[in-house]
């Protein structure tokens, strides 16, 4: 259903999510706070946990526990769910477009009919340990890199070869950003 590029470390991480907060940041500021942990690997066991399944899990839960409940938004769940995490990372989430159940059973037969649109959700830990970087200067194209990059780019001119390459910006660590891949907003 999702697609989900993580470059990171997830030690441990909240089980619930106790307290509502209203996103992110708000949870990075008690992020060691006394809420209950789980830990990835058991002192008893012997099997270990991948980080990327735990975290791809905590993530389809989060969205699939926002379906049932409308009151919440996509994009605030996918954000509590980032913020339960106890370790360096960042991620690239892509969320396709769904129909909504009204327009898939009103419009059996017709393939065009509207859709929720689909999101990039992007970001990194609280306190920015893993990079996460974005470019923005060719034509408004988003890209995302863990690492700023030398991009050739299919053109005569070679002032916007520079210019790309130089237009790199580090994402602000704690803060969970979201792309309407209709839009581009």
């Amino acid at each position: 259903d999702c697609a989900l590029c993580w470059n990171g470390e997830c030690y441990t991480y909240h089980e619930s999510d106790g307290e509502e907060t209203n996103g992110y940041s708000a949870e990075c500021k008690n992020h060691y706070g006394n809420g209950k942990m789980a830990e990835l690997i058991s002192s008893t066991s012997t099997e270990e946990t991948s980080d990327t399944i735990l975290v791809t899990k905590l993530v389809h839960d989060a969205i699939n526990h926002q379906s049932k409940n409308p009151g919440k938004g996509e994009h605030e769940a996918i954000t509590n769910a980032m913020s339960r995490i106890h370790g360096e990372f960042s991620f690239i989430l892509f969320v396709p477009s769904s129909p909504s159940e009204k327009e898939s059973t009103s419009n059996k037969g017709n393939t065009s009919y509207p859709s929720r649109p689909g999101y990039i959700y992007y970001g990194r830990d609280c306190l920015g340990r893993r990079s996460l970087v974005v470019n923005r200067s060719v034509g408004g194209v988003l890209v995302l890199s863990s690492v700023a990059m030398d991009v050739p780019i299919s053109t005569n001119d070679n002032d916007n070869l520079c210019n790309f390459n130089k237009m790199w910006k580090e994402i602000p660590p704690g803060i969970v950003y979201r792309l309407n891949t209709c839009t581009g907003e």
